[in-house]
């Protein structure tokens, strides 16, 4: 079983693409770019023992190559109050590039090829945490 790609809601791709050059043109197929929910959770959360779902939804994040042809992340913050999404930037070194390799070697893993997952980010940035968080797509397994 694969890692499910989901497609981000459309007022975030049509931000992606209103501020980007070189976005896959199917607005219906947004897998080429790995998009994926970024959340945040409080060290307050962390400490008390809170798990990973109480964390809050903040963006969505598209993979691309740039011109020179090295990975890159566009991110798009998403305010759940009144669904506004917004660009919010452009990013692109070594922790792109383990996110990516990361994102390949994981379709080997026991775990994946016998249940699909949703891959996330995780980001408590009080104590400079961002992890690659693996969420169960239809159980409750995660990692």
């Amino acid at each position: 079983m694969p890692i499910k790609h989901i497609n981000a809601p459309a007022p975030s791709f049509e931000e992606l693409r209103a501020n980007m050059t070189n976005v896959h043109p199917d607005p219906n197929d947004h897998s080429p770019h790995i998009p994926h929910k970024v959340y945040t959770m409080s060290i307050e959360a962390l400490l008390s023992g809170k798990r990973v779902e109480s964390a809050q939804h903040i963006a969505w994040r598209y993979v691309f190559r740039g011109d020179d042809q090295e990975y890159h992340v566009a991110e798009i913050s998403v305010n759940e109050a009144d669904n506004s999404h917004t660009f919010h930037h452009v990013n692109h070194g070594r922790h792109i590039d383990g996110f990516i390799a990361l994102y390949e070697q994981i379709h080997a893993h026991e775990s994946v090829l016998e249940r699909d997952y949703e891959i996330n980010l995780l980001r408590v940035p009080a104590c400079y945490v961002m992890a690659v968080w693996f969420k169960g797509a239809d159980h409750k397994h995660e990692f």
